[in-house]
């Protein structure tokens, strides 16, 4: 059957009710099967890229001696990502093309309406994060480590401006693209609820990490739901570009300014110099401990604090008030055929068994890596 005939809302009468969801389930097959090539295609080329570097760099970052240090990680993540993202998003757009696309509505966001989606994010971001660490130092305690995150740690060694390049402004235009537009606009018409779990499901998946997992599938969920709603993927990149500056450039930038050993350190001398009641001293350590960059970290995190307890409030009247709107025109599918032709393909079961897999060896790396 034809690919682009397969989004139809309403069955007719003739059609054979068996015919049409077997259409739908091949029609999600492929969307898995797509990913999946997606997947491997995109940290495939990574891969090349890395290795390729390594080739005509032997002493990797370090190695671009005739480049200033803020350009070195600069030139790194340009030849990792860029042809990843060229060659992976290209080949994700052919395949799904095959499939009909139906944009979603065309509501627009006051700002009212962007404030409470920030402070609602800001409160699933952190929720989130913390059911992935509390996961992952499960895993490792059952070893007797402490979990390693590669995603700190490729934070704590990218400059800024590298982070703002690639992090705050191109991995949310990418993945926006790719994990709503594209996926919804081919979904959307089969139930709307059912989109945004599988949308938030996919892009936590391709992450393939435990830490980034929740948050991540939360994240797909909300920015699913504004799409949804809009039709404007603008909205999401922008709300993406805010989240991944908020929650990771800006705090990467600002921990990078305050050695906390050394605060930490100062903070058991002033303890000391108070209960010896030495004036001077204490004056001397307060200036040294409470420092403008270390005053600007706290700030950030008291301003995030209140953040999370706003968003707290928001998403608890949100959920009591059924404030959420989703396919108010009916399904085609009952709840139940939804998620059989939905799941219950070859190739969104291998997409999905994939994601796992890649998250379960990433844990399992990430725990030996604390071993050594």
């Amino acid at each position: 059957m034809d690919q682009n005939n397969l989004n139809e809302n309403n069955v007719s009468s003739g059609y054979d009710r068996g015919n049409y969801l077997g259409s739908v389930k091949r029609q999600f097959g492929w969307i898995g099967l797509s990913y999946t090539v997606f997947f491997l295609v995109y940290n495939l080329t990574m891969g090349i890229m890395s290795y390729l570097y390594q080739t005509i760099f032997p002493g990797g970052v370090d190695g671009l001696l005739s480049l200033p240090s803020s350009f070195k990680n600069l030139v790194y993540y340009a030849m990792m990502f860029i042809p990843a993202y060229l060659i992976g998003v290209s080949l994700l757009y052919a395949m799904l093309n095959r499939i009909k696309s139906n944009v979603p509505g065309r509501a627009t966001m006051t700002g009212s309406a962007w404030a409470y989606t920030l402070f609602i994010i800001v409160f699933l971001v952190y929720i989130g994060n913390l059911i992935g660490v509390v996961l992952m130092n499960f895993v490792a305690g059952l070893n007797g480590t402490s979990p390693v995150s590669s995603l700190d740690t490729m934070m704590g060694e990218t400059g800024i401006f590298t982070q703002i390049i690639f992090v705050v402004i191109l991995a949310p235009i990418v993945e926006e693209l790719c994990f709503r537009k594209f996926l919804i606009d081919k979904i959307g018409v089969y139930g709307e609820r059912n989109a945004m779990i599988l949308s938030g499901l996919i892009f936590a998946l391709f992450h393939g990490n435990i830490y980034q997992f929740f948050y991540a599938f939360f994240l797909g969920v909300i920015f699913s739901y504004i799409y949804i709603r809009s039709g404007k993927i603008k909205y999401t990149i922008a709300l993406h570009c805010i989240v991944n500056f908020f929650g990771g450039a800006l705090p990467s930038l600002l921990m990078k300014t305050v050695d906390l050993v050394k605060v930490s350190e100062l903070e058991e001398e002033l303890k000391k110099a108070t209960e010896m009641g030495n004036s001077k001293k204490i004056m001397e350590l307060v200036a040294q401990i409470y420092t403008p960059q270390f005053m600007l970290l706290a700030f950030y995190l008291f301003f995030m604090f209140i953040a999370f307890l706003v968003g707290l409030i928001l998403f608890i009247r949100v959920i009591s008030n059924k404030k959420i709107y989703l396919d108010g025109n009916g399904t085609p599918m009952t709840r139940s055929e939804e998620k059989k032709v939905t799941y219950g393909n070859v190739g969104m079961i291998v997409f999905i068994v994939l994601g796992i897999a890649v998250t379960i060896l990433s844990m399992v790396s990430q725990t030996v890596m604390a071993t050594a």
